[in-house]
C-alpha cells in the first residue's frame, strides 16, 4: 500500500469524523470519550489514524455507527476533490449529500472501508448502534456505567452535548441513583436529580412526553432537597413537578413512568411539612395503583407517619408487612430502615427486650455513611427500659450533647426527656430541673416555634415544683415528636 494512499485515507477518515462531530465541541467529545483533545485534533486533520477501539469510543459518543463513518470516509477517499473544497455553504451541502449517499454504500453485503485502510478491523457495534433495540433498563445501565466515572460538572457537559446520553431511560436511572444516595450523600442525590431533570428537558419525543418526564424527575429533585433539609426548596420543586407531570398526562399510555413513586415522594414531603393527613391520603392513592416495585417504599412511608401520630402498634404491623416485600437488591437497602423503625416503635411500646434483640442486626445493616447517633440513642433508651441505668445515662448524655452541637433542638429535647424519665425513676429531681431549664434555653436560642416553647415551659414549671412525672414526660415526648413538624399543634399540659 502506498504511503500517499494511506495519508489520503487518514485524511478522509478525519473529514468524516469532523463531519459527524457537527456542533459538538472537541472539549465535550474529549470528556465523553476520555481521549485527549490533541489526539482528536490529529485524527480530524488526518495526521494519525485512531485504533479501532478508539474509533468505536468516538462513534459511541457521536451516536454514529462505525460502519457509517468508514463508508463516508471511503467515498471521500475515492473523490478527494470533495475534501479540497473551501469551507462554504455549497461545500457543506455537497458533504451532506455525500454522507447520504454513503449510507447506501453501507447497505452492501460487505463493510465499506477506505482502500487506504484495508485490513482495518470493524468490531461489533457499540451501545449507540444497538440503543434502540436494547430494553430500556439495560440501555440505562450501560449509559450510567459510562457516565458515572465523570465528575458532576463533566456529566452535565456530556449530557448536554452528546445525544447518546439524552435518553429518557437514563433520566429514570439517575432518579433511582438519587434516591439511593439520599440517606448518606444528600448533595450527590440533588446533583443526580437535577441532571435527570435537565436530560428530560432535551430528550427526544413529543413536548407532552418531555413534560411528563420532567415532572417525574422534578419529584426526585424535591425529594433530594428534602434530604438536604431544604423544605421550602423541596416544596417549590414538587409544585413544579405537579404542573409538568399533569401537563404530560396523556403521553405515557404504556406506563413507563410509575405514578405511585411520584405520589409516594410527595407524601414523604407532606409528612415532613407537618401535613400527615394529606400525606396519608396520597399514600392511599399510591397503594391503590398496585405498583409492586414501589409497595415497600410506600408502606415504609406509611409506617413513619403512623409513628409520628403515635400509632406504634399500627406502625409495627405495617413494618412487618414491609419485610415481606424486600426481595431484590434495590429494596434490600430498606431492610435497615425497616429494622430500625421497628425497634423504635417497640421501644415506644416498652417492649424493650424485643427492641434489644434487633440491635445487632441494625448495627450490621447500617449503611456506610449513616450516622450512628440515632442508633446510640436507641441503645440508650433500650438500656434505660431494661433497668441498666448507668449505661443508659452515659449513652443518652453523649447523644444529647451531639444533638446540641448539631443545633438540633427537638431531638436534643427528646433525649433530655428520656434522661428525665430515667432521673425521675431514680428520684433525682435536681437533675430533672436542670434538664427542663436547659430545654427552654435551647428552644429560645434556636427560635423554636411558640407552641413547643410553651410546652417546654410547662414542663420546666412542673420540674421546679417537683411535680414532674414519668407520665408527663411521656406525653410531652409524644407531643414534641409531632410538634417539630406541626407548628400549630398545642400541648394539652
Amino acid at each position: 500500500m502506498s504511503k500517499n494512499r494511506t495519508k489520503r485515507a487518514a485524511r478522509a477518515l478525519g473529514q468524516a469524523l469532523l463531519f459527524y462531530r457537527g456542533g459538538m465541541s472537541r472539549a465535550a467529545l474529549s470528556t465523553a470519550t476520555g481521549i485527549q483533545r490533541g489526539s482528536l485534533i490529529d485524527y480530524e486533520k488526518g495526521k494519525t489514524i485512531p485504533e479501532p477501539e478508539t474509533l468505536q469510543r468516538i462513534a459511541d459518543a457521536l451516536e454514529v455507527a462505525v460502519p457509517k463513518i468508514l463508508a463516508f470516509a471511503a467515498l471521500l477517499e475515492a473523490f478527494p476533490e470533495i475534501m479540497d473544497r473551501e469551507a462554504t455553504p455549497v461545500a457543506a451541502a455537497v458533504l451532506e449529500r455525500c454522507a447520504r449517499f454513503s449510507r447506501s454504500l453501507r447497505a452492501t453485503a460487505a463493510p465499506v472501508v477506505p482502500a487506504g485502510l484495508a485490513g482495518y478491523t470493524i468490531g461489533p457495534p457499540g451501545p449507540s448502534t444497538a440503543a434502540e433495540s436494547d430494553p430500556a433498563p439495560q440501555r440505562a445501565e450501560a449509559l450510567w456505567e459510562r457516565l458515572r466515572r465523570y465528575t458532576a460538572a463533566q456529566r452535565w457537559v456530556v449530557a448536554q452535548e452528546v445525544p447518546l446520553y439524552q435518553d429518557w431511560s437514563l433520566s429514570v436511572r439517575l432518579c433511582d441513583e438519587s434516591l439511593e444516595a439520599a440517606a448518606t450523600k444528600p448533595a450527590v442525590a440533588l446533583e443526580l436529580a437535577r441532571l435527570a431533570e435537565r436530560i428530560a428537558e432535551i430528550a427526544p419525543g413529543s413536548e407532552a412526553w418531555r413534560l411528563r418526564l420532567r415532572g417525574f424527575c422534578a419529584f426526585h429533585v424535591g425529594s433530594a432537597q428534602r434530604a438536604n433539609g431544604k423544605l421550602h426548596a423541596a416544596r417549590e420543586a414538587t409544585e413544579r413537578a405537579d404542573q409538568a407531570w399533569a401537563g404530560g398526562a396523556a403521553s405515557d399510555p404504556a406506563g413507563l413512568l410509575d405514578p405511585a413513586r411520584c405520589l409516594g415522594l410527595k407524601a414523604s414531603l407532606l409528612r415532613d411539612l407537618g401535613e400527615p393527613d394529606a400525606a396519608r391520603q396520597l399514600l392511599r392513592q399510591a397503594l391503590a395503583l398496585g405498583s409492586i416495585a414501589e409497595l415497600p417504599y410506600l408502606l415504609l412511608c406509611q409506617a413513619t407517619i403512623l409513628t409520628l401520630l403515635g400509632d406504634h402498634t399500627g406502625a409495627i404491623t405495617t413494618l412487618q408487612e414491609v419485610e415481606g416485600h424486600i426481595k431484590d437488591d434495590r429494596t434490600r437497602r430498606l431492610l435497615w430502615h425497616q429494622r430500625f423503625n421497628l425497634a423504635v416503635n417497640l421501644r415506644h411500646l416498652e417492649r424493650y427486650k424485643d427492641a434489644e434483640e434487633l440491635l445487632p442486626e441494625i448495627r450490621r445493616l447500617s449503611p456506610q455513611g449513616v450516622s450512628g447517633l440515632r442508633i446510640k440513642w436507641l441503645e440508650g433508651a433500650v438500656a434505660a427500659g431494661l433497668g441498666r441505668a448507668e449505661e443508659a445515662e452515659t449513652l443518652l448524655v453523649e447523644v444529647k450533647k451531639e444533638f446540641l452541637e448539631l443545633r438540633n433542638a427537638f431531638d436534643a429535647a427528646l433525649v433530655s426527656l428520656d434522661l428525665a424519665a430515667l432521673y425521675l425513676r431514680q428520684n433525682r429531681p435536681t437533675e430533672v430541673k436542670k434538664l427542663a431549664t436547659g430545654m427552654v434555653k435551647t428552644f429560645l436560642e434556636l427560635k423554636v416555634h411558640k407552641e413547643a416553647l410553651r410546652a417546654a415551659r410547662l414542663f420546666q414549671e412542673a420540674a421546679v415544683r417537683e411535680r414532674a412525672t414519668v407520665e408527663l414526660v411521656g406525653r410531652l415526648a409524644a407531643y414534641l415528636r409531632r410538634a417539630q413538624l406541626e407548628v400549630a399543634l398545642r400541648f394539652g399540659g
